[in-house]
């Protein structure tokens, strides 16, 4: 018995799927914020909370919204990541992207910090990018090549001013082994974004 035209079209599709590298997996645990700003750690910060706020107006979400810390007489600062320790492999890339929106700020970095066993772990290790505060949502992202003798991870994202106390927000967090695919988050299951695909 031959076989049909539509069973030959869909063993294509499954092929052409089975070839094809597969989705971006955020290798974060809440990084969306959907309902509450669990699973974050607080490095420096003047006090915190999640609101429905979400960056992309998705009704299913919220961000993280916090007011930044005086931390010397005259400075103001905050930090954040989220709590997971991803294990890494020298040599190998990931990559990591979070938004934030905080207009009091003189700037947002986004940077790694390497670890070389479990919760063995430095300070300041990988920069990977940086923005000026803003009253709009900004994005932050990059790459990073994982150095010898790292085998862990945590993403972190600061902000500082020299003049005054300021509030932040901040959604949307990715660390992964592959660029994240979409703009919005197709890997987090969180279909409200999904119109705003990157390609």
């Amino acid at each position: 018995m031959g076989i049909h035209a539509p069973a030959l079209r869909i063993f294509g599709l499954v092929s052409l799927f089975a070839a094809t590298t597969l989705p971006a997996q955020n290798l974060l645990t809440n990084p969306e914020l959907d309902e509450n700003i669990d699973h974050w750690y607080f490095d420096t910060h003047g006090g915190q909370d999640w609101t429905s706020d979400d960056s992309d107006g998705c009704p299913f979400s919220g961000t993280l919204e916090a007011e930044a810390l005086e931390t010397t007489p005259g400075f103001w600062g905050f930090s954040t990541r989220p709590m997971d320790q991803v294990a890494v492999t020298p040599g190998e890339t990931v990559h990591a992207a979070i938004r934030f929106r905080a207009p009091g700020a003189f700037f947002g970095r986004l940077y790694l910090t390497y670890c070389a066993s479990e919760f063995n772990c430095g300070s300041f290790s990988a920069f990977l990018d940086f923005a000026s505060g803003s009253a709009d949502w900004v994005t932050l992202e990059g790459s990073d090549l994982i150095p010898a003798g790292i085998q862990f991870v945590f993403l972190t994202i600061d902000a500082t001013s020299a003049t005054a106390s300021f509030e932040i927000d901040v959604d949307r967090a990715y660390l992964g082994r592959q660029p994240r695919i979409f703009n919005d988050s197709f890997e987090a299951t969180t279909p409200c974004r999904w119109s705003s695909s990157e390609g």
